[in-house]
Parts: C-alpha cells; sequence; structure tokens
C-alpha cells in the first residue's frame, strides 16, 4: 500500500500499484486495507466494478469510505465495465475477513465455554486484565456487545477450530 500512495503522490504507475495493493490486502486477508486500496483503485481506473466491490465492503465494515465511494460514484467519473470483465467477483456478504490472533482464539474458545477473565487468566497463564483486554478486542472485531453474542456468532461462522 505505501508503494501505491508513493506511485499516487507522483502520479506516476498509480495503476499497477493500486491492483498490486488490492492483490497484497485480498492475500492477507485484511477487509479494511482491501476496503480503502479497491476505493483508489476505483479512483484511478474509474471502474465501476471496482467501485462497487468496494462500497459493499465499506458499507458491511461500517466503513466510513462509503461516503467517499457514493461521492465517486455520484460524480460520474466511473465508466461502467465491459460485459466479460476479468475482474474477480466480490465474496459474498457476511464474509468479511476477522483477523482474529491465535491467542484471540484460544481466549474466544473460553469465552464459548462460559468462562470467566480470571478463569481464562488463569488457564492461559496471563493477567487477568490482559484477558479482559483480549475479550474487548474480540467483541469489537466480532461488532458484538457480548460473550453470549461472541459465543454465538464464533459458532454460526465456524471460527472454533473442531475435534
Amino acid at each position: 500500500m505505501a508503494a501505491a500512495e508513493a506511485a499516487r503522490r507522483v502520479r506516476q504507475g498509480e495503476r499497477e500499484a493500486w491492483q498490486a495493493a488490492v492483490a497484497a490486502a485480498r492475500n492477507a486477508a485484511e477487509a479494511y486495507p482491501l476496503c480503502y486500496c479497491l476505493f483508489r483503485l476505483a479512483e484511478v481506473e474509474r471502474s465501476a466494478s471496482a467501485a462497487a466491490e468496494c462500497l459493499r465492503l465499506a458499507e458491511e465494515l461500517g466503513s466510513a469510505t462509503a461516503t467517499d465511494v457514493r461521492a465517486l460514484v455520484g460524480s460520474g467519473r466511473l465508466r461502467p465495465e465491459p460485459t466479460g470483465s476479468a475482474r474477480p467477483r466480490p465474496e459474498p456478504a457476511g464474509t468479511v475477513p476477522l483477523r482474529l490472533t491465535v491467542r484471540e482464539r484460544e481466549v474466544l474458545a473460553l469465552v464459548t465455554e462460559g468462562r470467566s477473565n480470571g478463569q481464562i487468566a488463569t488457564a492461559l497463564f496471563i493477567s487477568p486484565k490482559t484477558a479482559s483486554v483480549h475479550v474487548s478486542n474480540i467483541l469489537a472485531k466480532l461488532s458484538v456487545s457480548s460473550r453470549t453474542e461472541a459465543a454465538t456468532t464464533a459458532h454460526r461462522l465456524g471460527l472454533l477450530a473442531t475435534g
């Protein structure tokens, strides 16, 4: 993404740089950087399909980028995609990558068992405050407000290892 921003600054090689940044963000399964890179790619290519994918992702994420994409679309500067475009199809709705760390997945597994922060801390050899921070991060990443919702979401999305 840094190389794409540098290309944007000098207005040279922007298209290729943003295409590479989009590919890198996809490979890393990073939703927010992907959203931003798609926006910049749509801007450079004047691509309606990149803008549509970006808007869908921005709305799923609740990102302010959605407003920027709507403004870009409303400006009339986008070209319609030719039929049979080689652009990859966007992922279906509800498949926003969740970047939970290995430790957050361990904590989430214990949360689904109904464990308290103190019990999680003891099981993972961490402080209760650290366990609390992990739980807060998990709730934010899953966009839920309670441990019960986190457990339900984890099971629904298949975030927990089985077996």
